[in-house]
């Protein structure tokens, strides 16, 4: 099961939004603007190599795309998960000017033959958006009742079945407002509770629904506020952070499935005394957990390292200026860094044991790029990037086993496109994009499927 939390522009992603909450969203545009390198470079870092692959001559043709549809009325859609059986959850919405001051996103369902399902916002809701999609086709989301920056920013979780039904996820005794950012394959939910108009889901009580829609309660840490989970595993373990509020440290931790929190930050400023910041950004199955730790404020997350965790403690350093967006069941990893001190930035793959291989784009793509998916294949997906912002000159890639790069292209008349998702079967869910400039502007994204 692959899924991810959406990272569009909404009330709490403008200028502002805390360092937590862009911890949690690091699977995707936290990639850090990290380095690229010549094909040939080599970078030790510590016990590890860095290494571009060989050439290959004749690497596989990409897929075919196909745009998926909009819901009737819509020009705007975004994916946030990808399962095994190629479906995939995201929203449509009717974008009319600026994205952020939308507010209109609607539910969805993708399914494999490409069809679209919308999803019901809760009773008494109106608009609202699906997160994750497990292998099952259960979906997680939430719903909000009003076009306001306010009322989208609050919401109410919800689980849907794979006929379409939904399932509200109370909030805590004494919240109001609840959101999920995944669910496993048993059905459990992790996300936030909170209260408060002006309050955002990062300062909030991390929670688990069980798949019967009970409630276990995920504690911060003993002298912090806030606990805020990212992800799940199929055994029910989640990991997110604790922390105080803004301008806090954060503090990655992992919790048991009965609840129980372990500090996972601990064992990493044991080993970087002066990095008092982390978080983590994926778990599988294996309990193998993926993050980051850094210095954190008024240092600006400087001098970030990606991390991994195992089960027994041991930690293990995937390279400075790094971080690290995503785990495969067997432990693959994807993600980005910096090479030779550059400014900029190249996507990485990393073997189970840490070795790291850069990946490199096709000849006559930009040399900086960004992975955000990897399968137990060795399949990565994401971009190549150039130009300012980097964020609206993108080119969807695949890497395959060998590192080599394939241009996934776009859909007709558009220029750009992002891949952010890969199953086991090679699968892959993205955007394309249809404005040179200003990516977050109304209608400049729709969701695309490659399919082998």
């Amino acid at each position: 099961m692959i899924t991810r939390m959406a990272d569009q522009d909404d009330a709490s992603s403008r200028p502002g939004a805390t360092a937590a909450l862009r911890i949690r969203r690091a699977a995707r545009r936290r990639a850090l603007r990290l380095g690229s390198a010549a094909a040939s470079s080599l970078l030790m870092t510590g016990a590890l190599i860095v290494s571009a692959p060989a050439a290959v001559a004749d690497p596989p043709p990409a897929p075919a795309l196909t745009a998926l549809p909009f819901l009737p009325g819509d020009w705007y859609s975004e994916p946030t998960g990808l399962n095994e059986e190629g479906a995939i959850s995201g929203y449509s919405t009717p974008s009319d000017g600026i994205y952020s001051a939308n507010y209109r996103d609607r539910p969805v369902r993708w399914a494999p033959d490409n069809t679209i399902t919308a999803l019901p916002p809760l009773p008494g809701d109106l608009y609202g958006r699906a997160v994750a999609i497990n292998d099952a086709g259960t979906t997680a989301g939430y719903s909000w009742p009003a076009a306001t920056a306010r009322s989208a920013r609050q919401g109410h979780a919800v689980r849907w079945d794979s006929d379409g039904g939904g399932t509200p996820l109370a909030p805590l005794a004494g919240d109001t407002f609840s959101r999920p950012v995944a669910v496993n394959d048993a059905g459990a939910v992790v996300g936030t509770s909170w209260s408060g108009d002006e309050v955002s889901p990062d300062e909030g009580h991390g929670v688990l629904w069980r798949p019967d829609g009970t409630l276990l309660p995920l504690a911060a840490l003993p002298g912090d506020a806030y606990s805020v989970p990212t992800a799940v595993n199929g055994a029910g373990e989640a990991v997110g952070y604790s922390w105080n509020g803004r301008l806090s440290a954060t503090h990655a931790v992992k919790w048991s499935p009965g609840g129980a929190v372990t500090d996972l930050g601990a064992l990493a400023r044991a080993r970087w005394p002066q990095h008092d910041a982390s978080g983590t950004f994926g778990i599988n199955d294996s309990g193998t957990v993926i993050g980051q730790v850094f210095k954190a404020y008024p240092t600006s997350r400087s001098e970030p390292h990606a991390v991994k965790w195992e089960n027994d403690g041991t930690i293990t350093d995937l390279g400075p200026d790094a971080g690290a967006a995503s785990i495969s069941p067997q432990g693959l990893m994807a993600g980005s860094r910096r090479l030779d001190g550059a400014v900029r930035q190249t996507a990485v793959r990393w073997a189970p044991d840490g070795t790291a291989t850069a990946l490199t784009p096709p000849v006559g793509r930009s040399a900086d790029t960004t992975a955000f998916g990897v399968n137990d294949a060795g399949t990565v997906v994401g971009h190549s990037w150039s130009g300012n912002p980097s964020r609206e000159n993108q080119r969807a890639m695949r890497w395959g086993v060998d590192g080599a790069g394939v241009d996934l292209g776009s859909a007709p008349s558009d220029p750009y496109s992002s891949a952010r998702f890969v199953n086991s079967g090679g699968t892959i869910a993205g955007v394309s994009i249809r404005t040179p400039i200003y990516t977050y502007l109304a209608g400049s994204h729709h969701a695309v499927v490659w399919r082998p």
